[in-house]
């Protein structure tokens, strides 16, 4: 049995906990108020039976107690502040491209964001890792604990290597997170959404959809929309295929199949959302450029997250 060397765990530890000290700084008052009203609970829970009062809703009346006792009872309910928060992110190969960073790192710290700012909130957060096939599983817990175990297995998963070439197990890791939540929650689910398509992967989102809030969080590269003119001769590795291709960035002809290419798996993604009846964020990885080569830290864009979230919170006060 082989073991994890040393200084591969201490490096490890030392990028989770740098991780966390910008995830925890990115979750400001803006992003955790926004959370907090855009996504209410589950619903409400039974609160206790008291004697009918005039005033009170008819449709409230429990009949049993009420024949039981013969004087007219109703039940009385509060609504469920905790939200049930579920992150179904894809670890496959074609996560693992980046121009600067991989897309893996920018669905890594979107997921700690969201673990953190339902922590702040007391709320339960799972964690369901997919490929071509299934990967970890963490049931849904509150706590500052939970939140360090998720950005554990995402970091674990960030440096597995990716098999290419199979299948990717979208629809059946929808079919089993359907099957084992019981209760209503939220759930995001992470992707870069390019093996995403047809009728089955449609029905899948909308089957879940039905009894959760369902939110897609599709994350781009720039360099996959965009072939920069400078990048000259370049050999491109298909990452689900395992396909190497050879494109002249210098032709105006082929960087036009390339935004060609990008343009139709992006209509295929919204007619999915549409079918399906779910609602989407995209997050872009930062751009590429050959003269900027320092680090980057902050690898997700906050504001697309915080302009969905108050935009949620706008409907639900119009729906109150």
């Amino acid at each position: 049995m082989s073991r994890t060397p040393a200084s591969t765990r201490a490096e490890q530890r030392a990028r989770v906990k740098r991780l966390e000290l910008r995830t925890r700084r990115m979750v400001s008052d803006v992003l955790s108020g926004a959370y907090r009203s855009s996504f209410r609970g589950s619903g409400i829970e039974f609160d206790e039976v008291r004697p009918y009062q005039p005033g009170d809703e008819v449709r409230s009346i429990d009949w049993n107690v009420t024949a039981r006792t013969g004087t007219p009872h109703i039940k009385t309910y509060i609504e469920e502040r905790q939200l049930l928060v579920e992150l179904l992110v894809d670890t496959s190969a074609s996560m693992r491209f980046g121009s600067r960073v991989t897309k893996l790192d920018v669905a890594e710290q979107f997921a700690a964001l969201i673990a953190c700012a339902a922590e702040l909130q007391r709320d339960p957060v799972g964690l369901n890792l997919f490929a071509d096939g299934p990967g970890v599983h963490l049931p849904a817990k509150p706590g500052a604990v939970q939140t360090q175990r998720i950005l554990v297995a995402l970091e674990s998963a960030r440096r597995e290597a990716a098999r290419v070439g199979s299948p990717l197990h979208f629809v059946a890791a929808l079919e089993e997170l359907r099957r084992v939540l019981r209760k209503g929650g939220l759930v995001f689910v992470v992707s870069d959404f390019r093996e995403v398509t047809g009728e089955e992967a449609t029905q899948a989102l909308r089957l879940l959809g039905q009894r959760h809030d369902v939110v897609c969080v599709r994350i781009v590269d720039p360099l996959e929309e965009d072939l920069p003119r400078e990048l000259g001769l370049a050999t491109v590795l298909d990452p689900e295929s395992g396909q190497r291709v050879e494109l002249d960035a210098r032709s105006g002809a082929v960087r036009r199949w390339w935004s060609e290419r990008a343009a139709s798996r992006r209509e295929a993604y919204e007619a999915i959302l549409r079918s399906a009846r779910v609602e989407g964020i995209e997050l872009r990885s930062p751009s590429w450029d050959r003269e900027r080569s320092q680090a980057v830290h902050d690898l997700v864009d906050i504001e697309p997250v915080i302009r969905f979230f108050k935009r949620r919170a706008r409907r639900q006060g119009a729906r109150a």
